[in-house]
């Protein structure tokens, strides 16, 4: 019930345009983005929506790729497991608990019969280091922070790690 009502203020958010305080001040980013480019204004981080289908070949342009629940089911068909692995750039999946991001790169594993915990990270990612190994992220809803406040950490977490690892 919490996610459900988690979810329903994000979406408010975003529809009403109203720009979520991040705090980044590093260096400048571009970010991928597979669903719906999230309520920040920020000098520093360029969005640019891009489809599925594209992620590789424009992985060279973005420091990062987050993609949005909207997306997930289409994301999760076998199609797609081959392209999330070959991106060299972090990935984050937004609003992805319970569900283990793993769904996205298992070509017999879909969202529908995908692996559930609901103890994992609200929103997780991995990048693909150079040695061919995967290293995992994920964010964590602070449940003791109203849920703006919350957003704006979440996200800034996030804008963090892909400055950190791209």
């Amino acid at each position: 019930m919490k996610k459900i009502g988690f979810i329903l203020i994000v979406f408010l958010l975003t529809a009403c345009s109203s720009a979520l305080d991040v705090k980044y001040e590093g260096r400048p980013l571009t970010i991928g983005v597979i669903g719906t480019i999230p309520p920040i204004e920020n000098d520093l981080i360029e969005w640019k929506t891009y489809s599925l289908e594209t992620m590789v070949t424009n992985d060279t342009n973005v420091d990062g790729w987050i993609v949005t629940e909207e997306w997930f089911e289409e994301a999760s068909e076998p199609t797609y497991a081959s392209q999330f692995q070959q991106l060299t750039k972090p990935i984050f999946f937004i609003g992805i608990a319970p569900y283990h991001y793993s769904i996205f790169l298992e070509e017999q594993t879909t969202l529908e019969n995908g692996y559930k915990n609901e103890h994992l990270p609200y929103i997780q990612g991995f990048v693909l280091l150079p040695d061919g190994t995967r290293k995992d992220m994920g964010v964590r809803l602070n449940k003791y922070m109203s849920e703006q406040n919350a957003l704006e950490e979440m996200y800034e977490g996030v804008i963090t790690l892909i400055s950190q690892n791209s």
